[in-house]
């Protein structure tokens, strides 16, 4: 019997040719490795550039590709599944359509990387660094208790001013522990939830007087000093444990942006659309946790903080 399978793509030209074939076949691999890479990359790439756009940037493509969840540093598990199925699903269709010329592409592409060794030795390295981002990825993967992995580097820096008018900088809170959110005071929706919430955790501490909270407003044209005392005492929030924090417009656009804290004002519209996000600092001023402080449940952000106030400096 005749095997007519791969006939009709005689007259394609060069998509029945085994160079096509071979590169289809390579530019779906080379998407699921470089989603891959993005993947067990994503906690490390700070370490790279702190060009908040270009962090902001790679958010982005993470969430739209991966999932991404910025609030909790995870990734939805069916894009994940998704990322793996897909190359799979391709491979396969490539492989019984175009089976035969896809082995004489790769014939063709490994006889001229015989040619040009330099070729197979960056293809070597790059295979060996996604492995061992890989790797790493894994072993800093959630543990026993159920925590995200820790974040290795230092929380963005900051000098602000408090609801007495007075500059309150992140180094003043070293060697302490700090649960840190993002809020506005004219908000009546999400931030009187999460302002609750903050004050719930200092509540399962109450002795502990190194685990302190911040707040940073926002919305600074309307969240001055003088409104951030009426909304404290009117809120019945400790001072001494819980700050709420303003500054002049670009200053906080500036640490919003360095803490990767997404916000949109719509244009006309009193409310701003943004991300429910707390951040724990721990005693070294390392920015240790990020969690959706709407969706994690207490006892898991509860275990966060204490992991931090059983450290010591």
């Amino acid at each position: 019997m005749n095997d007519d399978r791969l006939d009709w793509t005689s007259w394609t030209g060069w998509f029945g040719r085994g160079s096509f074939a071979f590169a289809a076949a390579a530019v779906v691999v080379g998407w699921a490795a470089f989603l891959l890479g993005l993947a067990a990359l994503g906690p490390y790439v700070s370490l790279l550039t702190t060009d908040p756009n270009i962090l902001r940037l790679f958010d982005e493509i993470r969430q739209f590709c991966l999932g991404y969840n910025p609030d909790t540093g995870r990734y939805r598990s069916d894009y994940l599944t998704m990322m793996v199925v897909q190359p799979v699903i391709l491979l396969a269709v490539i492989g019984f359509v175009w089976g035969r010329e896809a082995r004489e592409g790769a014939k063709s592409f490994l006889e001229s990387v015989r040619r040009r060794w330099m070729s197979w030795a960056a293809l070597g390295l790059v295979l060996l660094v996604t492995v061992t981002a890989v790797a790493v990825r894994l072993r800093s993967g959630p543990g026993s208790d159920g925590l995200p992995p820790r974040g290795p580097n230092a929380a963005p820096a900051f000098a602000l001013l408090n609801a007495d008018g007075k500059t309150v900088s992140l180094a003043e809170y070293g060697g302490e522990v700090v649960a840190m959110t993002f809020v506005y005071t004219s908000c009546v929706h999400t931030c009187p939830v999460i302002i609750e919430r903050v004050k719930g955790l200092l509540a399962m501490f109450p002795d502990r007087r190194d685990l302190k909270a911040v707040a940073i407003s926002m919305d600074p044209e309307r969240d001055t000093p003088q409104a951030l005392a009426v909304y404290t005492r009117k809120n019945d929030i400790d001072r001494e444990r819980f700050e709420f924090l303003t500054g002049d417009p670009k200053t906080i656009e500036d640490v919003l942006s360095r803490y990767r804290f997404l916000y949109y004002r719509q244009p006309g519209v009193d409310s701003i659309d943004h991300a429910n996000m707390l951040v724990l600092v721990d005693r070294k001023g390392r920015r240790a946790f990020d969690f959706s402080i709407l969706k994690t449940p207490d006892d898991t952000i509860r275990k966060a903080v204490q992991t931090l106030l059983n450290e010591r400096v």
